[in-house]
């Protein structure tokens, strides 16, 4: 499936707000991919997300926009406050402007590990710029947690 509807920081502003009026759901799954969201819009949506106590399900396809460091930092710091999320599947394939740096994936890495009420954890991070120490830091801090089940990067 291919969203590609460029909604943009504001669209993803109004997802979010929408989002932290279902306090009920358990399972959420967004395709996002190719919609022009940018770390501001990242970092909103971890905001709506962090509101879902009840959440144990989330399928997120945030591929192909234009994330940077602060956007996935706040994202994942969303993620690590949902006590009852068992399982999380996180599509971020990027392209040739986007980058991860180290420093943030350490603290991506961190979050998801801390995350301890998450059982299951499938990450597919296919990014151009993501430079080696990056993709070896993902695959120890989180293997080490035992509980990832797929990881492409």
């Amino acid at each position: 499936m291919n969203s590609d509807n460029d909604i943009g920081c504001k669209g993803v502003q109004g997802l979010s707000s929408g989002i932290i009026k279902c306090t009920n759901i358990q399972k959420l799954t967004l395709f996002l991919m190719k919609d022009g969201i940018q770390s501001k819009g990242a970092s909103e949506l971890g905001f709506g997300l962090r509101r879902l106590i009840n959440l144990s399900n989330l399928t997120l396809n945030l591929n192909e926009n234009s994330i940077q460091d602060s956007g996935f930092e706040d994202l994942f710091l969303g993620l690590q406050g949902l006590s009852n999320l068992k399982s999380l599947e996180i599509q971020l394939r990027q392209h040739l402007t986007n980058s991860l740096s180290n420093k943030s994936a350490q603290k991506i890495a961190h979050a998801l590990v801390k995350s301890v009420s998450i059982q299951t954890i499938v990450l597919q991070l296919l990014m151009d710029q993501m430079n080696k120490q990056a993709r070896s830091l993902f695959k120890k801090k989180l293997f080490k947690a035992q509980r990832l089940v797929k990881i492409w990067i």
